[in-house]
């Protein structure tokens, strides 16, 4: 069975429509439909309301349309199972993916498998805190890792604007 992924938020002009009756059109059968916008004060175990009855109603009806099954998980998730599937993890029991973005996501493989965890937050490096003393501050946590921090340090080391 050829499977697709597409991110919801990657459109950009295409609707989710056009992507699925492309996919379709490309002979694929099943998509996976990763959510990573980042929502203010969203956690994994609120998952479930991201999806809400509304669009979760618009996919399934483009998915009847046409003749496409589903799966969804968040970006770092799904690049885990697209590197297992067809990339650098290919025959790995064990192995890890870091997405660098607005923050710091990923997906972690053990044993062949995807491991979401309590609250599906395996895989979500963003959370972790690297000075516990320090915890109320952004800086202490890898989300200043991804792109918008790296160049806010960068900013600090030389002293001007890297945007």
């Amino acid at each position: 069975m050829p499977h697709i992924g597409i991110r919801l938020h990657d459109t950009m002009g295409t609707t989710l429509e056009e992507h699925l009756q492309a996919a379709k059109l490309q002979g694929f059968d099943c998509v996976h439909l990763a959510l990573s916008k980042t929502i203010p004060g969203f956690t994994m175990k609120d998952a479930p309301q991201l999806l809400t009855d509304k669009l979760a109603d618009e996919v399934r009806e483009l998915l009847e349309r046409y003749g496409l099954s589903c799966a969804i998980e968040n970006d770092g998730k799904s690049a885990a199972l697209a590197e297992l599937w067809k990339g650098n993890l290919q025959g790995i029991d064990d192995g890890a993916v870091l997405l660098i973005g607005t923050g710091v996501g990923g997906g972690l493989i053990f044993d062949g498998k995807l491991r979401r965890g309590k609250d599906f937050m395996c895989g979500e490096f963003s959370l972790v805190c690297t000075n516990l003393s320090k915890k109320e501050e952004k800086e202490s946590y890898w989300a200043e890792l991804g792109y918008k921090g790296l160049f806010r340090r960068l900013e600090k080391v030389n002293g001007e604007d890297v945007t």
